[in-house]
This record gives C-alpha cells, sequence and structure tokens, in this order.
C-alpha cells in the first residue's frame, strides 16, 4: 500500500535522480553513469528509472541509456534544484 510516507521517499528518490542526471549534461547518459553519479548501483536505481519513465520524464533511446523527454530539461533542473 502507498501511504504518505512511502510516496514522500519515492518523490525525493526521483529528484534525486533527476538532479545527478542533470549534473551529467545534456543529452543522454548511461544508466550506470546514472546511478554511479546518486552514488547506487544500476540495480538499485532502476526502480527509480523505470518510475521517471512511467511519468514520462525520461525516456530510453536505446539499451542502457536514459534521457530526458524535455528538451533543456537538464539546465532547468540545475538551475532550480540547488
Amino acid at each position: 500500500p502507498t501511504t504518505p510516507t512511502n510516496q514522500h521517499t519515492r518523490q525525493q528518490n526521483g529528484g534525486f535522480r533527476l538532479k545527478a542526471m542533470a549534473s551529467l549534461g545534456s543529452g543522454p547518459c548511461g544508466s550506470g553513469e546514472a546511478a554511479a553519479a546518486m552514488g547506487k548501483t544500476t540495480g538499485q536505481a532502476a526502480p527509480i528509472r523505470d518510475s521517471l519513465i512511467k511519468k514520462g520524464l525520461c525516456y530510453s533511446p536505446r539499451y542502457g541509456v536514459i534521457a530526458f523527454t524535455v528538451p533543456m530539461l537538464d539546465r532547468f533542473i540545475r538551475r532550480s534544484m540547488v
């Protein structure tokens, strides 16, 4: 069951993942690179990655790669999530 605490934790993880991806610059990045930027293994970051894809914030242009769906979203995140 989803509780407010569980949902808040998932939102924090998603925001942290977006911030980690944005720190790697524009364009697609390797899922492993994004996970490492979060201090997690690829397996630990996989559920967060899946959640961001389901929310439409990211997509996978090819196996092992993740990218933002919105152009220049990385710049916006770097400016606003300091």
